[in-house]
C-alpha cells in the first residue's frame, strides 16, 4: 500500500491538471478538518472572499499556517481557476512573488498562471523570477508567462530538452535511493515537475529505466512513475507493456494509476467491467506533495 508519509503528503500543487494529476492532487479536506470549526466553509465564500484568506496565510510568520495557505491555494486552483473576481489582489499577489519564499513563490505562479489573460498586470513581476536561483520556480514563472499570454515562451529547443533530460534523471536517481526520505523527496519533486507540465520526447531514453522501476519500486514510486509516463503520452507507448502488469497490482491505488496512465497515452478509455474500483476509496487518491520546510524541500535545487 502507498506508505502513510506519501499519502498525507497535502501540498495540493501545480497547473497543468492532466486527468491524472487532478486524480492524484485534488484537495484539501484531510487537512483541513483541524480548522474545520474555526472558519467558514469556502463554499459559502466568493472567489476574492476565499483568496484573501489564503493571501493573508501566505504572508504569515508562522511557518505552519504559511505552508497551509500554500496547500489550499494550490488545492483552490486545481479544483477551479481563478477568475477574473480576482483581479484586485493582483498587486497583492506581486507584492508576495517578490518577499515570499520559493514555496509562496510556486504557489502564487500557479494562482497566476490559472488565470490566463486577466493577470497580465502581473508578468513584469513574474519575469523577474526567470532567473531565480532555484530551477523550478523558474520553470514556473515560464509556464505562467504562457498561460498568460497563450504564447509558449522562447526557449533554444537543444537547452530545453537537455534541461529536461537532466532533471528528470536526476529525480529518477532518487526514486532508486536505498533511503526512504531521499526517495519520497524525489517522488513529491517529480509529481511537481509532472503538475507544471508534461514531459516531452526528449525523456523518451530515460523510459527503460523508468520501467525497470515501476517493477522494483514500491508503491509510491510506482504511482509517481505512473503519473509521469501517463503525461507524456503517445511518447510513452513503449511503457505500455509494463504498465499493463500492474493492471493486476494488490494495491487499488497502483491498479488505478496504471489504467489511468494507459489511458493518457493511448487515448482510449479502459474497459473497466465488472470490477470496477469502489469510487469512494479513489477520493483517498488526493494525497498531493507537501511544500518541504527547511531542510525536507520539496525545490530542486
Amino acid at each position: 500500500m502507498v506508505s502513510p508519509d506519501f499519502m498525507n503528503l497535502k501540498y495540493a500543487n501545480l497547473f497543468i491538471l492532466i486527468s491524472f494529476g487532478i486524480m492524484f492532487f485534488g484537495g484539501c479536506k484531510a487537512e483541513n478538518r483541524s480548522t474545520k470549526n474555526k472558519e467558514p466553509s469556502s463554499t459559502k465564500k466568493t472567489e476574492s472572499q476565499e483568496l484573501r484568506c489564503l493571501l493573508d496565510k501566505l504572508e504569515s510568520h508562522d511557518d505552519e499556517v504559511q505552508e497551509s495557505g500554500c496547500r489550499q491555494l494550490m488545492a483552490r486552483v486545481i479544483r477551479r481557476k481563478l477568475s477574473s473576481e480576482a483581479k484586485p489582489l493582483i498587486p497583492r499577489m506581486m507584492k508576495l512573488l517578490k518577499k515570499g519564499d520559493s514555496d509562496v513563490k510556486l504557489s502564487l505562479l500557479v494562482a497566476l498562471g490559472s488565470m490566463g489573460a486577466n493577470a497580465k498586470e502581473a508578468i513584469p513581476s513574474i519575469k523577474q523570477l526567470l532567473k531565480h536561483s532555484n530551477e523550478l520556480v523558474c520553470a514556473c514563472a515560464e509556464e505562467a508567462i504562457g498561460q498568460i499570454t497563450e504564447q509558449k515562451q522562447n526557449k533554444k529547443p537543444s537547452s530545453a530538452k537537455n534541461w529536461e533530460y537532466q532533471q528528470l534523471r536526476r529525480l529518477l536517481d532518487k526514486l532508486e535511493s536505498h533511503d526512504r526520505e531521499v526517495r519520497i523527496n524525489g517522488c513529491r519533486q517529480l509529481m511537481v515537475r509532472v503538475m507544471i507540465g508534461k514531459f516531452s520526447i526528449a525523456v523518451k531514453p530515460l523510459i527503460p529505466q523508468m520501467t525497470k522501476l515501476l517493477e522494483k519500486g514500491d508503491s509510491d514510486v510506482k504511482l509517481t512513475l505512473l503519473a509521469v509516463l501517463g503525461s507524456m503520452r503517445a511518447d510513452a507507448k513503449d511503457a505500455i507493456p509494463s504498465i499493463k502488469q500492474l493492471l493486476k497490482h494488490g494495491d487499488m491505488f497502483v491498479r488505478a494509476g496504471a489504467k489511468e496512465a494507459i489511458e493518457q497515452i493511448t487515448g482510449q478509455k479502459q474497459n473497466e467491467g465488472k470490477n470496477r474500483e469502489n469510487p469512494d476509496m479513489m477520493k483517498r487518491l488526493n494525497p498531493a506533495v507537501k511544500l518541504g520546510k527547511s531542510g525536507d524541500s520539496i525545490l530542486i535545487n
